[in-house]
């Protein structure tokens, strides 16, 4: 028959296991969301202007703008 302490140890080893590898996965969780490349879609214009930015900053919230130069405007609005 099996001994109460020896449940005991059991259990308790179990959940010290069970912390140990919670404890890895969310290390492991914040590497994982820091690695993942972000796609975003480019967007072209003929001029950067600070105004035209801002507007597109609040439609799209998502991508990059760029004039034809290949410059980005975000840069030029600071």
């Amino acid at each position: 028959m099996i001994r109460k302490e020896t449940i005991l140890i059991f259990i308790l080893f179990l959940l010290w296991l069970n912390w140990i590898l919670l404890s890895f996965n969310l290390i492991f969780q914040d590497f994982i969301e820091k690695s993942r490349v972000k796609e975003e879609k480019v967007y072209v214009i003929r001029r950067c202007s600070c105004k035209d930015y801002i507007k597109f900053r609040q439609q799209y919230k998502i991508g990059i703008l760029v004039d034809k130069k290949g410059n980005l405007c975000r840069l030029k609005c600071k």
